[in-house]
């Protein structure tokens, strides 16, 4: 929460952190938990 707080401080929007996460590779475990914690709000 704080590094997302941060980010939001530094004007990133969640649109700049997901194309960042889709232009690196992922393990999909990684990608599972990313949409699980999506998921939860």
């Amino acid at each position: 929460d704080k590094l997302l707080g941060e980010l939001n401080e530094q004007g990133r929007t969640i649109e700049d952190i997901a194309a960042c996460l889709k232009s690196i590779p992922l393990h999909p475990q990684i990608i599972s938990a990313i949409k699980s914690a999506y998921s939860l709000g």
